[in-house]
């Protein structure tokens, strides 16, 4: 599976690096969402915790968990909200990306606000509903 996870994670880096964004792996040069990760284990424990890349750009902080598998892609809880247990948190993209958006903004002075009932992409001009292996959580700052 690490291998597929690999893989997964360089094809969303060719498609940052193609559409011109820069985002930063497993981390965030921004000290302050930095910080923040340093306790996002998405196990719950306090320790560390990244995404696959993060980063703002322009008014939006970007939060991408990927995984490599289309049935990774998101679990509902019985209300049909992005379910926060987690071993949800921890299987699927979004429940992650939504994770670390929530982490990140409990603990430093940018401001979320996302809806993740509806994943959607921007590359480009075009907007499409999610059905690739990329998982972006795009979160505009206040």
């Amino acid at each position: 599976m690490a291998k597929k996870e690999v893989k997964t994670d360089l094809w969303v880096n060719k498609l940052l690096e193609d559409a011109g964004i820069k985002l930063d792996a497993q981390g965030c040069d921004i000290k302050e969402i930095d910080d923040a990760l340093k306790t996002a284990s998405k196990s719950g424990t306090g320790n560390p915790g990244y995404p696959e890349y993060c980063g703002v750009v322009k008014d939006y902080v970007l939060v991408i968990e990927d995984k490599p598998s289309v049935s990774n892609h998101v679990r509902y809880n019985e209300d049909g909200i992005v379910s926060k247990k987690t071993k949800d948190v921890r299987q699927y993209a979004v429940n992650g990306a939504v994770f670390y958006a929530q982490h990140i903004a409990r603990l430093t002075s940018y401001c979320i606000g996302n809806s993740a009932r509806i994943t959607t992409v921007s590359w480009r001009n075009s907007t499409k509903r999610q059905s690739g292996h990329l998982r972006l959580l795009c979160v505009r700052l206040a």
